[in-house]
Order: structure tokens, then sequence, then C-alpha cells
């Protein structure tokens, strides 16, 4: 083992979606994951402080920062992955019937769509809750329709099938004291504190777009060629999160996984299949007298009718991620959501769900970060509008504990 380098390989356990698939090795990028890292680095341990509006790092670890962090907070080191050869690909739709998957597949191969050189498979996977694929393949019948598709926009995933090698170099042999997960670190370097953390990093986080929804899941199975135990893998997680529970439900395929997550997180936030059933979330709002936006929308900007007692109505699902607009087919209306920011607050116009699921081989696990940012959310207002400038104005509940939330959707 060298002293400025740390050698350490990934197991894929979901593909992530990459707007780069056909690039040579296109898995994880360094450039995703090392300010990522650093940001796990820096909350976990309180590396930084806030002077005068402006996050800096603290004085007894400013010399583990690239410049003191007098430009920005990025953490001295450097970080790379060896290009993989053996991948497989994967289109995810919202809804797709087993005809249309398999002529779609067959379309992409025999037109060599993901590689010009070479006719590759690509497996279909629907249901699942990535939905930008949606619109981009047209259909007449079961059979694609060539010429009003947009197949360059498609977003494809991709999953290694071998382990992904990484390697974090690092030249900085500043030594400090550390507390890190009830246990104090007198003198360790900066390499020394991510071989330390490296495991949990990965285990609670996900990577690439959609990644809070189990897309983009990696776990290290060896650091410096040594193999990683994960005899108590909740316990460890536990150590980056403030809820984990493991879900229960048989997963033996990719389509099972994205299947099992997209129907959980539609109980909790949305609706589920079964119409004796309400979203976990609208239930645990009415316990508290406050009704969700679905009626108001409908009501208000679908249907034009009055509403009573609008103050009563909150902007609910916004805690578990801001949607851009509601879409009404049957009646042709789509509206838009927009913040009604005012000068004591800056423009919101992405919020991520604070849930994250992490498929983990044949389990997957439900998780909410220590660091949620419920707070840049509890109490916005937003406006909802039509083409026609018709307009609803509602208010996001002004507390969410999130914790109790879902110990009380788990046990429902």
């Amino acid at each position: 083992m060298s002293n400025y380098k740390l050698t350490f390989k990934l197991k894929q356990h979901t593909p992530i979606i990459h707007f780069q698939h056909d690039q040579h090795g296109a898995t994880l990028r360094a450039t995703e994951v090392k300010p990522k890292l650093d940001r796990f680095l820096i909350e976990k341990l309180q590396l930084t402080q806030k002077v005068n509006g402006k996050e800096v790092p603290k004085p007894e670890f400013k010399k583990w920062f690239i410049n003191e962090g007098k430009e920005h907070p990025a953490l001295d080191y450097k970080l790379r992955f060896e290009p993989v050869k053996d991948k497989s690909y994967y289109l995810f739709f919202s809804f797709l019937n087993d005809d249309r998957k398999k002529n779609l597949a067959n379309y992409i191969k025999v037109n060599k769509l993901i590689n010009k050189k070479n006719e590759i498979d690509v497996k279909i996977i629907a249901p699942s809750p990535y939905f930008a694929n949606n619109d981009k393949v047209k259909f007449n019948g079961d059979s694609v329709a060539r010429n009003r598709s947009k197949f360059e926009e498609l977003r494809y995933g991709v999953l290694a099938n071998e382990n992904i090698k990484g390697v974090i170099t690092s030249f900085n042999t500043h030594k400090c004291q550390v507390s890190l997960n009830n246990q104090t670190y007198k003198d360790i370097t900066l390499l020394e504190l991510i071989h330390k953390v490296l495991t949990e990093f990965f285990l609670s986080n996900n990577f690439g777009t959609r990644q809070n929804k189990g897309f983009g899941s990696f776990t290290v199975v060896e650091i410096n060629e040594k193999k990683v135990s994960y005899d108590k893998v909740t316990n460890m997680i536990s150590n980056s999160t403030s809820f984990t529970y493991k879900i229960q439900g048989k997963v033996e395929t990719i389509n099972d996984i994205f299947k099992l997550i997209d129907n959980y997180y539609k109980k909790i936030k949305n609706k589920p299949s079964k119409k004796s059933t309400i979203s976990l979330l609208r239930d645990y709002f009415d316990k508290k007298e406050i009704i969700w936006e679905k009626p108001a929308i409908k009501n208000k900007l679908v249907k034009r009718r009055n509403l009573r007692d609008l103050n009563k109505f909150r902007y609910v699902r916004a805690l578990l991620g801001l949607a851009e607009l509601f879409d009404y087919p049957k009646s042709g209306i789509k509206v838009k959501v927009k913040h009604a920011e005012n000068n004591d607050n800056k423009k919101i116009e992405r919020f991520q769900s604070p849930i994250t699921f992490k498929p983990i081989s044949k389990e997957i696990y439900l998780l909410v970060p220590r660091e949620t940012h419920l707070e840049k959310i509890i109490g916005e207002k937003f406006w909802f509008y039509t083409s026609d400038e018709e307009k609803l104005l509602l208010s996001v509940p002004d507390c969410f504990d999130i914790v109790n939330f879902l110990k009380n959707a788990i046990n429902h």
C-alpha cells in the first residue's frame, strides 16, 4: 500500500442513467463523485464554517483543502475510475406493454442506435420511476414509428458487469484530529480518513439521474486489495442517515427492483393502484386537518370551480420532491408550478426528495440522510397556473417530521 494512493473496487447494483452512454467505459464519473464525496466529508465531520455568509474551512482543517479553501471548499485529493469494458444497457419507461418492449429493443439493436459500429442488446424496463423517455418514442400500434420518435434524446442506463476500479491519490500529509462515528482519531491524514469513510459513503449515496429512486447504486467490495464485509449493512448505513428501513419484497432482477421501488414510492407520495387506499402522505396530513393540493388544483384549475376554505389546502407533495407540472390528459390541461419568490428568499426550481432508495444485491433499503434540507422548502409558496393564466397560490406545510411520517407509513 502506498502512503499516497488508495485503490478500491466497486460493485454496481443498478444501472446509472448516463448522458454519455456511448462513450468508452462510461459508468461513474469522477467529476460527479469527487464533489459529492467532498460534501459528505465536510458535512459529516463539520470541516467548514460560515464567515460573512461564505463557507470556509475551519482553521484546524484548512490545510486539507486545495489552496486552503480560499476559492471554494474542495478537498486536496484526486479521484479517477478505470474504464469498464463489459457492460449492459437499459432503457426505462414508466409504462410500456410487452410487444412494444420487444419491438423497441429489436429496433435499437438492428439500427445500431447505441453504438454505430455494433449491434448491441438493450433491456427495456417498465414500469419504473423514470419518465423522461416516455415521450421520446412513438408507436404505430405496437410498431416503432421512426419518423415521429426522438431517438437521439433517449437516456440509457449503463450497468457494469465487472467490478469498477477506482484510484484516489493525495500527497497531502497534514494530520488532524477528528471525531468519526463516536471515535476520536488524533493524528489522521486526509487519505486515511477517506479510507475509513469510503464504504459508508457509497452505501448511503447513489449517482447519476434519478439517483434517489434507486438508479446508480454502487457499493465498495475491496479497498487496497482487502475485501469489505457487509455483515451489518443497516448499522453501517445508519452512521450517515437519520432513518433506515429494509423494504420487504421479492427481488431477483433489475425489473423487480424498479417495480418494487415504483410501487412503494407511489404508495407513500401519490396514490397506490388499489382504489380502496390513499396516499400515505395524504393520510398523514389528513389527520393534522391539512388537505393536500390535488383537489384544489383539480377543482380550481381543471374544473374551474370556486373553492371554499382555501386556507386549509397545502402543497404537501413538495415535501417529497418538486414537480414541474401536473398533467390532466383527459381535460387537455397541463398545470405548471412556479415558486412564488420574494425579496427574502431565493428562487426554488428544484427540490429533490429527501427519501433515497438504495438497492444492494437482492435487498432494497429506504434511507433518509441526516441533512434533508427540508428547511429550504418548508413554508414556501408556489403558484399553480395553466396556459390561460388561471392561477392558484398554495403554501408548503410549515413543519414536517419525515422520520415520524415514515415510521407511521411503515406501520400502516
